[in-house]
């Protein structure tokens, strides 16, 4: 095996150790991580405060906060000295890692299914012809390869332990921001509390329907069939989207250099939204520079360079027209939810009426 199938097969062997988390992975019928349970001792603790006592996701908030925040942190760093696949100096990096954050200043923390892959690879390829190079990239094994090297890296463990470019192919080149799917308060750093933090989120539908289309075709996740809507487990990424919402929305409040970008507003705008962007990171990145990037990232441009016997499968560029799909049922039990349980929309009318379903070029 090479490229990307070694990494697949390095994920699946993780995703089987005793130290993947507090949460069980539940595991694909290949092997992979299809989603990791709820179903813990601490959640239902939660639930019954929740039920009783507490107002509906105040873990969301709690969490985010002194001191639960700090002895959460604590006790990460306790399990993580009981790593048996890390070393010493491993650890002790990790650890100066969770009070200094490395020499990175920018953070940008984004639902999933929100164009994190096609706008960080306009990054990758403006910085790369703002220093003269070729800004260009091939696509390798379900994978971008910009000619200038990936600008960013992923805030966990592997940062420190050393282990992060070799996830990442050896791209990684220069990096200037980190890059989350993770709420607030599930980031072991506490640099993030002084850095610039750029949050994107989308429309939750959208973004649920796009992660059971991602799953359903592919083949790592066989169970997860398109034409059986029940085969994905719906409330449990509606549980990670919720959480990431109300953690971020929380830390808008309080932090003094946080952005909110949505979606729709960045598909509509892409150079004047983008240059916001990294401005707000302080990267100094010409317009002109941001202009052909984006041109040479059009959703044509990127789809050019997939071949067309993994258009349907490949999970980098979309090709599907349908959108607004989910049924009438599923669509009314995720609101109902919404409506309940989020404290922050960001700025997302969750009503009856919400408008969902968008086809970006």
């Amino acid at each position: 095996m090479t490229g990307m199938e070694d990494v697949t097969e390095e994920l699946a062997e993780n995703t089987r150790g005793e130290f993947f988390g507090r949460r069980k992975p539940v595991l694909s019928k290949s092997g992979m991580l299809l989603y990791q349970s709820n179903d813990t001792a601490t959640a239902r603790v939660w639930s019954f405060l929740e039920r009783t006592l507490l107002p509906v996701r105040a873990r969301d908030i709690v969490l985010n906060r002194f001191p639960a925040k700090d002895i959460w942190d604590a006790l990460s760093l306790g399990q993580l000295f009981l790593r048996p696949d890390f070393d010493f100096r491993q650890k002790l990096n990790c650890l100066g890692f969770y009070f200094d954050g490395g020499k990175i200043d920018n953070v940008c923390a984004t639902l999933s299914r929100s164009g994190y892959g096609w706008y960080s690879l306009a990054i990758a390829l403006a910085m790369d012809l703002a220093a003269g190079g070729k800004g260009d990239y091939a696509y390798i094994d379900n994978w971008w390869h910009p000619s200038g090297g990936v600008r960013y890296t992923k805030l966990d463990w592997r940062v420190p332990a050393g282990t992060m470019n070799d996830d990442l192919l050896g791209l990684i080149t220069e990096p200037v921001l980190y890059h989350t799917h993770h709420p607030y308060y599930r980031l072991r750093c506490r640099k993030v509390k002084n850095m610039n933090v750029v949050v994107v989120v989308r429309s939750i539908l959208e973004s649920l329907e796009g992660n059971f289309f991602k799953v359903g075709n592919s083949s790592f996740w066989p169970e997860v069939t398109l034409d059986d809507e029940d085969s994905f487990n719906w409330d449990r990424y509606l549980d990670d989207d919720i959480e990431f919402y109300n953690s971020w929305g929380d830390v808008a409040t309080w932090h003094p250099r946080c952005l909110i970008v949505r979606y729709h507003e960045l598909k509509a705008d892409q150079v004047g939204t983008l240059k916001a962007m990294t401005d707000f990171w302080k990267l100094d990145i010409p317009l002109e520079c941001l202009e052909e990037a984006l041109k040479r990232t059009s959703k044509k441009a990127m789809a050019d360079k997939v071949p067309k016997d993994e258009h349907a499968t490949n999970s980098r560029v979309s090709y599907r027209k349908e959108r607004g799909v989910i049924s009438e049922s599923r669509k009314k039990h995720i609101l109902g939810r919404l409506q309940r349980e989020l404290i922050h929309d960001l700025g997302y009318d969750y009503s009856d009426s919400h408008e969902w379903g968008h086809v970006y070029e």
